[in-house]
């Protein structure tokens, strides 16, 4: 296993970004392999690319591809790669190996203990760690820090110089929300905006505007608020997507985008458009299909090349994760939603994962969606700290609260649960505000007094033009 593990990062640049992000040094049992695979690891991690003779060359110059069993040797782990697709499979395999040893080694120090002559209480500790090891199959470290060492870590600054800083840039009005805004005030009214770690799910049935309220919120981030967004996209072409933007951002129809059927004043706004979008941190990786392990290790890549502020992933259902070949679907999304979880966490910013609701909602008289009726909903429910579903109404009934959708917060770790009702234009593709009563009061009050100047232009020309004394005649 460790031979097609290496031999597969030597072929395949998949396979690299994943074996190097859930690997270690201590994986491998052969001192060769660690070289060869730390030498690997170092490519990763400065984005460079890998192969038999840049290794070669790497270890060349650090005067340890002898101690390898030189080119020769890594020529042969590249004609051993397996099957990259399969390389999540290796690497389960390398860890089970690792854990063997881990274990043999345990039962070695007990065996000697007790032949030395000791007691049973002299082992206790090892018989420990033997049973934890078996119980979690695992033997990640978990390190477990003072309160004291973590409010005042080695960081720029303090955890309290943090909150200090917040509350200095909302009270000077630099911040309204501590979160990344997501553009839409009400909505970010109730949930701050989009706080760092956070999971939050986006659900609603077809047509219900998921994918264009994610494609708002990213667009905000990038263009408006400077932030870098990588969006997972498996069920739209990137040429979709950004057609999708410019017509929210340009105001020009989204069927005469897609039909092509654009003036010379449209072409021209788009030029301008997709320029500055050009220049901004907007990322987007079209996999028809993909495993949460190929979501996290491409989003690392992502992180450790440009850095990212946030991450969409459209839609869940969609995307797969390595379980056994007993475990049911309810599973395998239970392992997709804690592995978004920890990626939010690991990267320490807020990932939107876009998802479907069941048929339940339809069958309502209301129409009213509920966290229950998202499709595997126990462990998505459980690792999200926010849930927002999406209710359209004049998708059942034209006549009904038309061009609005109302956007529940069914779930907020940090606070209320309440409804944002939101402005949809389907023709742009475009979520904005609803204009409020002081604001449509203010826009009736301009409307008078533009009528009322118009008026009185009007009354002066006729007043200095004789033709208008004669038509009076």
């Amino acid at each position: 296993s460790e031979m097609m593990v290496l031999g597969c990062m030597l072929t395949s640049i998949n396979s690299l970004n994943i074996s190097a992000d859930a690997l270690e040094e201590g994986d491998f049992y052969k001192q060769e392999h660690k070289i060869i695979f730390q030498s690997l690891k170092n490519a990763h991690k400065n984005d460079k690319p890998a192969d038999v003779h840049l290794i070669a060359e790497d270890l060349k110059n650090q005067n340890q591809l002898q101690d390898i069993g030189g080119v020769l040797y890594l020529t042969t782990l590249a004609q051993y790669a397996g099957t990259s697709a399969y390389i999540e499979e290796y690497i389960d395999l390398l860890k089970e190996k690792t854990r063997e040893r881990y274990l043999y080694r345990k039962i070695e120090e007990i065996n000697k203990t007790l032949s030395a002559g000791k007691k049973l209480k002299d082992i206790e500790h090892l018989l420990e760690d033997l049973m934890k090891a078996k119980e979690t199959h695992t033997l990640d470290k978990m390190p477990v820090l003072p309160v004291g060492a973590l409010l005042h870590s080695d960081a720029e600054l303090s955890y309290i110089e943090k909150i200090a800083q917040e509350a200095a840039a909302l009270r000077s009005g630099e911040k309204k929300f501590i979160g990344l805004p997501t553009g839409l005030t009400e909505l970010d009214k109730i949930i701050g905006g989009m706080h760092p770690t956070d999971l939050l799910i986006m659900a609603g049935r077809p047509g219900m505007g998921k994918t264009a309220l994610a494609l708002s919120i990213a667009t905000h981030a990038v263009l408006r608020a400077g932030k870098n967004v990588l969006i997972f996209s498996m069920e739209m072409s990137w040429e979709s997507l950004l057609d999708r933007v410019a017509a929210s951002e340009t105001s020009i129809d989204g069927k005469k985008i897609r039909d092509r059927d654009l003036s010379e004043h449209d072409l021209e706004k788009l030029t301008e458009f997709f320029n500055a979008l050009s220049r901004a941190g907007l990322f987007i990786n079209e996999k028809t299909t993909a495993g949460i392990e190929q979501i996290v290790a491409e989003a690392k890549r992502v992180q450790n090349d440009y850095g990212l502020d946030l991450i969409i992933v459209d839609y869940l259902q969609l995307l797969n994760a390595k379980v056994s070949k007993h475990a049911n679907r309810e599973q395998e999304v239970a392992k997709i939603s804690r592995g978004l979880k920890n990626l939010a966490r690991e990267l320490n910013i807020p990932v939107i994962a876009v998802s479907q609701l069941n048929r339940e909602s339809d069958g309502r008289q209301d129409h009213r969606p509920l966290i229950s009726d998202l499709r595997e909903s126990g462990a998505i429910e459980q690792d999200a700290d926010v849930i927002i579903l999406l209710l359209r109404r004049d998708y059942y009934d034209p006549n009904d609260n038309r061009n609005q959708v109302e956007a529940i917060v069914a779930k907020n770790r940090h606070g209320d649960t309440n409804s944002a009702h939101l402005s949809f234009d389907r023709s742009l593709q475009r979520f904005s505000d609803l204009p409020t009563i002081e604001t449509l009061l203010s826009q009736k009050s301009n409307i008078r007094a533009d009528e009322e100047s118009i008026r009185r232009t009007s009354e002066g020309r006729k007043k200095h033009d004789p033709s208008s004394k004669f038509r009076q005649r």
